[in-house]
């Protein structure tokens, strides 16, 4: 079995290398990325004999699957990246299914890929020897070929026959013939030095897919795939550095701990009082500083506070017998810090009130949604003894969970739908040119909210936008037309290969 996958490995790299090769040369993704992701796949299942028993792999196929779904229906930006990041670690766990750790998936697919580049070039000169040392083998398959030959003159005799008796076959029969003679044409034309990079590049990325070579293979041993308790570490001296005794350690822990918590405490009582009720946007209210400058400076103190728990309970410090108060006062520190999250929240949520939705502030929320759970596992780690290999463990799959979800979101058609009916549209706090250059999909959301661009003109010519590609100024109407024109355009020229849900939709939509 081993041997029929080493025999068959090189043919499928050829194929699978023919396939990208005109799957994506000159194309968008679309349908494209749906049937070349999955069928590798598939080749990486049955040549790695990875086991589906593995609940990571079956985590990252069932993602990988769901995000080439979303790209076919959208193809947005963010569809791209959850594909590119779940097919990568997918890949790799594939390949290695001793990997425990998602994080580690990334590495090992990246730094696979890099030594596909050493090792491609021996793998073909190894082919070739074997082909001319095997001749005997060649031989042998020869004769065995040789057997079909009087099978194929007679389905050949029956196929011709067939072919004149039914119109309706031969009819068949003549547009399978034409799209095969296309492919090979389209594979032959248009040989261009950049097409041959192309093709190269394709060789080396299915090589890096498809190949797990022997030197990533020495990544196993650095993996962290302790269990999810920590160990208590009898043997401090063998540490390569010096560290603070046990119990100055706690004394330091609980004066670090007790200290900041009351300095949160102060904090989340000014916040409570001023933004969770009665806050109203005035003008003595900088609220661009509220929300940037602090939204971050609270966020850092939160991963700061996170960070300074992780020091303090990696090792033995959970063993300290006199450890009950401390550990309590960690906990209310989370607590304090859960609650910072929501003022955060808060601010960022008086911001859209203001100015509408942008990508920052959904990745605020986002972002403050994978810490919150982060402040959960904390807790479990602190309670529970758990181990770094656990926060990072539960940390990594919660964040490829919520890339994996977010990717079903058109996240410029929400913005530009959501911006349109905010109250404060024309009241100059909503960043029209922003909302104008999203995504194509959002060109009919934009010609139906065409009017609430600006109430106080009778047509949006009358309101200059920006320059075209020539320099010359020109309307926001005139702006809209020109990306309509963009995209009929560019539509027209890709094929059935590019295909996508929303694509289509949008040229059926759009007047021509």
């Amino acid at each position: 079995m081993k041997d029929t996958k080493t025999f068959l490995q090189p043919f499928l790299l050829c194929f699978f290398a023919a396939l990208y090769n005109f799957f994506f040369w000159g194309e968008d993704f679309g349908l494209n990325i749906f049937l070349f992701s999955n069928l590798l796949l598939l080749a990486v299942i049955y040549l790695h004999n990875s086991l589906l028993n593995n609940r990571l792999a079956q985590l990252l196929i069932v993602g990988t699957v769901a995000s080439s779904l979303a790209l076919l229906y959208h193809n947005s930006l963010n569809s791209k990246i959850a594909w590119f990041m779940s097919f990568m670690a997918t890949v790799a766990v594939l390949q290695n299914t001793a990997i425990k750790l998602l994080f580690n998936a990334w590495i090992v697919f990246i730094i696979n890929l890099f030594v596909s580049l050493s090792y491609l070039p021996e793998e073909v000169m190894q082919l070739l020897k074997r082909a001319t040392k095997n001749s005997h083998k060649l031989r042998a398959i020869n004769r065995r070929m040789s057997l079909l030959l009087i099978p194929i003159i007679i389905f050949s005799v029956f196929y011709v026959i067939f072919n004149i008796a039914n119109p309706i076959f031969a009819e068949y029969n003549s547009r399978l013939w034409e799209a095969i003679f296309q492919f090979i044409a389209s594979m032959s034309s248009g040989i261009s030095f950049l097409r041959i990079v192309f093709i190269l590049s394709g060789f080396w990325v299915v090589s890096a897919i498809l190949y797990y070579w022997k030197t990533v293979a020495e990544l196993e041993t650095m993996q962290i795939c302790g269990t999810h308790l920590i160990e208590r570490n009898r043997n401090q001296r063998s540490l390569p550095f010096k560290i603070l005794d046990l119990k100055n350690e706690f004394q330091i822990a609980f004066l670090v701990i007790a200290s900041v918590n009351v300095l949160l405490l102060v904090v989340n009582l000014i916040d409570i009082r001023f933004l969770w009720f009665g806050f109203t946007i005035s003008a003595g209210v900088k609220l661009a500083a509220l929300v940037h400058e602090g939204t971050y400076m609270l966020i850092f103190s939160i991963l700061l506070s996170m960070g300074i728990l992780f020091y303090y309970f990696r090792q033995n410090l959970n063993f300290y017998k006199n450890n009950k108060w401390i550990k309590n006062l960690a906990i209310v520190w989370l607590v304090q810090n859960a609650i910072l999250l929501i003022s955060v929240l808060l601010r960022c949520h008086y911001y859209i009130l203001e100015h509408g939705l942008a990508y920052k502030r959904i990745g605020v929320i986002l972002f403050l949604l994978l810490t919150f759970i982060g402040l959960i596992t904390f807790y479990d780690k602190i309670k529970n003894r758990k181990s770094a290999f656990y926060l990072l463990h539960i940390n990594s799959i919660a964040a490829y969970l919520l890339l994996i979800a977010t990717s079903f979101i058109n996240w410029d058609k929400l913005i530009v739908n959501f911006n349109f009916h905010h109250p404060n549209l024309n009241k100059g706090s909503i960043d029209i040119p922003f909302i104008l250059s999203r995504s194509y999909s959002t060109l009919p959301i934009v010609y139906e909210n065409a009017s609430k661009i600006d109430m106080n003109l009778q047509e949006l010519n009358e309101y200059y936008y920006e320059k075209d590609s020539n320099g010359k100024t020109i309307s926001r109407k005139a702006y809209i037309e020109q990306r309509r024109r963009e995209f009929l355009a560019n539509y027209a020229q890709i094929s059935w290969l590019s295909w996508t849900f929303t694509s289509a939709n949008l040229y059926e939509t759009l007047p021509k």
